[in-house]
């Protein structure tokens, strides 16, 4: 997916970094799935954008770069992996959406500082692994 940008170094790093979770969060509406939140927040754990279409709710960790390595030890480390398992565990709770299969995603979008104005945006589905966890 591509779409026209204002250049990073206009916006800083949060401001990419919302930007990015807003790109992932465009692409989910077109492909039919409903944005649900956008950067759900609890003490032990954060989540950039959950989504929903039929029973599938869908937990997207954004990554955001400027450069076009993506370090996949960077991605989401174990640690990272138990806060928003954690975090999605409270949604999942908080919403009443315990019935629901859920799938949890990374999005790599590269903003191409050097083709701006685009950016591309790469889903990497089933990128947490939940096994007797949830």
């Amino acid at each position: 997916m591509e779409q026209s940008a204002p250049r990073p170094a206009s916006l800083g790093t949060a401001g990419i970094g919302s930007a990015g979770e807003e790109l992932v969060a465009q692409d989910l509406r077109r492909n039919g799935y409903t944005v649900l939140a956008h950067n759900y927040t609890k003490p032990y754990g954060e989540i950039d954008v959950i989504a929903r279409r039929d029973n599938m709710l869908i937990f997207v960790e954004v990554k955001t770069r400027t450069k076009n390595y993506f370090d996949p030890a960077e991605l989401i480390t174990p640690a990272k992996q138990k806060r928003i398992l954690a975090a999605a565990t409270s949604y999942i709770f908080e919403n009443n959406y315990d019935t629901m299969a859920c799938r949890f995603d990374i999005a790599l979008i590269s903003w191409h500082a050097t083709s701006l104005p685009s950016r591309t945006c790469t889903m990497l589905l089933v990128a947490i692994r939940t096994e007797g966890v949830l």
